[in-house]
């Protein structure tokens, strides 16, 4: 997994659980759903179809889950992205996906 190479957020996504089943082998895209939560189904079409796509709070969760951020850093993203959503919401310019 490179950041800097991939240019797509499923590939990241798909190399990150493979590596994380490595130490916690119940972790999985199921497991992934009911967390975020999304139903399994649909996470697994976005995961496999290049036309379906997660939102961007569901992305945010997955990248949490996946510890794509650190922990001490969750917090203080959690605040951030509590505020960016208030303001999209107050200037009315949220689109639900």
């Amino acid at each position: 997994m490179n950041l800097y190479v991939d240019t797509s957020y499923k590939v990241l996504v798909k190399d990150r659980l493979s590596e994380l089943r490595k130490e916690k082998p119940s972790l999985s895209l199921k497991n992934i759903a009911s967390k975020i939560p999304i139903q399994y189904t649909y996470l697994s079409k976005a995961m496999n179809d290049g036309k379906t796509h997660v939102n961007e709070d569901h992305l945010f969760t997955m990248a949490q889950i996946l510890d794509f951020v650190p922990k001490k850093l969750i917090t203080c993203c959690f605040v951030d992205r509590t505020k960016q959503l208030a303001i999209r919401i107050e200037k009315n310019i949220y689109i639900l996906n």
